[in-house]
């Protein structure tokens, strides 16, 4: 889990955003699993992925 937001932190500073999306799927994924198996709360696991969103949004954003 936290390897992959590291990536993605990475991607995200870097403009990537075709990168950033990649591996934000990753994240989501391991973050469900994470919740499913109750390894994190499952609310946890819906606020980083929001707040993980809003960080990619923000590339376009600052792209245009």
């Amino acid at each position: 889990m936290r390897t992959y937001a590291r990536l993605l932190i990475k991607a995200i500073k870097s403009g990537d955003k075709t990168e950033a999306l990649t591996v934000f799927s990753k994240l989501a994924s391991k973050l469900d699993r994470a919740a499913k198996t109750k390894l994190i709360h499952k609310k946890n696991a819906d606020r980083k992925k929001s707040r993980m969103a809003l960080r990619i949004n923000s590339i376009e954003t600052k792209a245009a």
